[in-house]
């Protein structure tokens, strides 16, 4: 029954993400990841729904999680990391991050074209 409840859990987190009721959707992620079901993907969704609040701080947290497991889309979760870290002004942090994800996966034109804009200008590179 417990398995269960867990993947509950998870699922509902998805559902209250795509409604964009992320403060339910963080809370049931949260006790997904307590339980340890899935717990990479939850922290990505964490990632995600903290970054769309604005709160890099608590994305990168959860990025750095998730990029520390090497999940399978590995380079997607550095580039999220990279995107936050680009916001709190971790330039640097951000490039190596990025050039991380072309290692894992050079066919990623999304990563490329961000280091590229990123190191093409000094600005934001959204």
């Amino acid at each position: 029954m417990e398995t269960i409840f867990i993947v509950y859990c998870f699922d509902l987190g998805n559902l209250f993400t795509k409604s964009k009721d992320y403060a339910r959707a963080i809370n049931e992620f949260q006790k997904a990841a307590d339980l340890n079901y899935r717990s990479t993907d939850s922290f990505f969704n964490l990632g995600f729904i903290y970054a769309s609040k604005k709160n890099y701080m608590n994305a990168e947290k959860m990025f750095l999680l998730v990029a520390e497991s090497r999940p399978n889309y590995l380079d997607k979760a550095l580039f999220n990391l990279a995107v936050v870290q680009q916001k709190q002004g971790k330039r640097n942090q951000c490039i190596d991050n990025l050039e991380k994800a072309l290692i894992v996966n050079p066919g990623n034109q999304r990563v490329r074209k961000y280091l590229n804009r990123l190191k093409n200008n000094s600005g934001d590179a959204q």
